[in-house]
């Protein structure tokens, strides 16, 4: 055993040091033993978080997702919604970074930006985002997810930052 001589204050920082360093490597390195490994494999399914979607005039997507190693996602998303004279439509992507993964539940980071029109209307959005996506014994190949975060969407000539997540933002992909 290896004894560092240190004084009683230097033994507060170091405690606290160590402390704050194991922190920071249990949230930045993902526990990849117990992670479900997802690598190469494609989900498809739907989701609703688009700032073009609400709960009157909903427009879900459906939505491709693509695992490129344990750690990082892409999805595609593109939806649409047309009738009453108020088309809508959706065509976005997104990544995603697992940085807590347990058996059958992965919790990430991710980022995304997407083109809507609504009704004659259309613009950009922006998210930031962290969420979920679980799965249940026996039913490995279905993932459910839910996100909360913030985006900035341009529809027309108006700008809006909001959070997400206020109600239900969630999406189900099937895993090839």
């Amino acid at each position: 055993m290896i004894r560092i001589p240190l004084s009683r204050g230097q033994t507060g920082f170091f405690y606290l040091f160590s402390l704050l360093l194991l922190l920071t490597l249990g949230i930045a390195s993902p526990r990849l033993s117990f992670a479900r490994n997802l690598t190469g494999r494609l989900g498809a399914g739907f989701a609703n978080d688009w700032a073009n979607s609400t709960s009157s005039q909903p427009v879900p997507v459906l939505s491709g997702k693509y695992h490129l190693s344990r750690e990082l996602a892409v999805s595609g998303n593109v939806g649409a919604s047309i009738g009453d004279g108020s088309d809508q439509f959706t065509l976005g992507g997104k990544f995603y970074r697992n940085v807590i993964m347990e058996p059958l539940l992965n919790f990430y980071l991710g980022g995304g930006a997407g083109w809507l029109k609504d009704g004659t209307d259309s613009g950009v959005e922006f998210k930031g985002f962290f969420g979920s996506e679980f799965f249940f014994q026996g039913l490995e190949s279905l993932g459910f997810s839910f996100e909360a975060g913030i985006r900035g969407t341009t529809l027309g000539d108006s700008f809006n930052l909001s959070f997400t997540g206020e109600l239900f933002n969630a999406g189900v992909h099937f895993y090839f």
